[in-house]
């Protein structure tokens, strides 16, 4: 599942640095893996594994990539890159900034969150700009992760699927699954969204 771009800086080995029961994040110097169930909500740095409830992660599990897959524990995960289109804008989408609530204003690398809402704001604003138009160095490692898939139009499906919507209905019904996506990371990416248009 995951995007071929962040398959492609990924090298070596890694280490389990974020457990999340079962699944897990995995960091390969300044980029990382997400490991999760079949069920889990799909982002860009997102790998399906089957077994993680028999197997889970733990923080500080050694993993590393060879001849195209991902070796963790037992598990042996295929990198198998997946395109991940650039979701264009509906006409509706706004509307869901009415049903998800607002953060705080804060900057890079602050706020609640495995990724600091502060990131999550910026990775939406480097969504809309195509860019990193801001040093990264204030972000946590994990928010910089992100901010660098935003930029490059990969945003998680449940975010990406709101900006799709077609007219402020879908978008309100939409936006209520957003927080599948982090605890604030989904609502933090669309203010950061608006915040650039």
């Amino acid at each position: 599942m995951a995007s071929a771009a962040a398959l492609a800086s990924l090298r070596g080995e890694g280490v389990v640095e974020f457990a999340l029961h079962p699944g897990g994040y995995i960091r390969f110097g300044d980029d990382f893996i997400l490991v999760a169930t079949p069920r889990s909500p799909r982002g860009p740095l997102t790998l399906i594994a089957n077994g993680l409830h028999a197997a889970p992660l733990r923080p500080g599990q050694r993993a590393w990539i060879d001849n195209g897959v991902l070796s963790v524990g037992p598990h042996m995960i295929p990198l198998l890159p997946t395109p991940w289109p650039r979701p264009k804008l509906g006409a509706g989408w706004r509307a869901a900034l009415d049903v998800i609530p607002k953060p705080p204003l804060v900057g890079a690398g602050v706020g609640e969150g495995l990724t600091p809402v502060g990131d999550d704001i910026l990775a939406g604003y480097a969504y809309v700009k195509g860019t990193v138009p801001f040093t990264t160095s204030l972000c946590s490692p994990l928010g910089a992760a992100y901010i660098r898939c935003a930029a490059r139009g990969e945003l998680p499906e449940v975010v990406a699927r709101v900006l799709e919507s077609p007219d402020e209905e879908t978008a309100r019904r939409r936006a209520r699954a957003v927080s599948q996506w982090g605890s604030s990371s989904g609502a933090a990416m669309l203010w950061g969204v608006a915040s650039a248009l």
